[in-house]
């Protein structure tokens, strides 16, 4: 499960509306209009994120680049 980053919906990344690639992270939208607002401004939705959560998508991303959507085989 992912949030919003607009509208703070959570939402299952595999069933998002929309998604949107910027400064190498994907953020994930529960409907195209959410990821119209982010796209237009992007930095005024991340601004009420912090470097902490940042960093966590950032993991969260490479993650789903290395297991998919699958954990580690070791956490089976």
């Amino acid at each position: 499960m992912v949030k919003d980053i607009v509208c703070n919906m959570e939402i299952n990344e595999n069933q998002a509306a929309a998604r949107s690639e910027y400064k190498g992270l994907t953020y994930y939208f529960c409907a195209e209009a959410c990821k119209e607002r982010f796209d237009a401004e992007p930095e005024t939705y991340l601004k009420k994120l912090g470097w902490w959560k940042r960093f966590l998508l950032r993991l969260g991303d490479a993650s789903r680049e290395t297991y998919g959507n699958e954990p580690p085989k070791c956490c089976k």
